[in-house]
């Protein structure tokens, strides 16, 4: 797995090693953690920032020291759409929504400035995923 955020390369942990005090689920570009032993009790469905992934967090919430939820909690880590962002210039990025313009006043006339549509339809996919 690899990072290639501004063309860098960087080798990730492999989430489907057998070393984790979780079972790992890879599907798509997402990773599920659940607790090896017991059920869980609670589910944190974790959405990471402008060009990052689920690969990109999965060594901290792998990590027992990091990590203060890890025998009770299933997680759940998403990697938005790799789409074009208007701040992006050269390609696309993980991104959850649009950004056409970012400012001191982004709140200002937002609708104006991030994609509500994509908002929208990643709103409707989370949900999706709690059903």
């Amino acid at each position: 797995f690899f990072n290639t955020k501004r063309g860098k390369q960087k080798k990730m942990e492999d989430p489907t090693n057998n070393t984790s005090f979780y079972n790992i689920k890879k599907e798509n570009r997402n990773i599920t953690l659940t607790p090896k032993e017991g059920k869980h009790t609670e589910t944190l469905i974790f959405m990471h920032g402008l060009g990052q992934s689920a690969d990109f967090w999965f060594p901290k919430f792998n990590n027992e020291e990091l990590n203060p939820f890890f025998k009770t909690s299933k997680i759940i880590l998403l990697t938005a759409p790799n789409v074009p962002n208007a701040l992006i210039k050269d390609g696309n990025v993980n991104s959850w929504y649009n950004i056409y313009e970012n400012n001191a006043d982004l709140w200002d006339k937002i609708e104006e400035k991030i994609s509500l549509e994509e908002i929208d339809a990643n709103t409707k996919y989370i949900h999706g995923l709690l059903d």
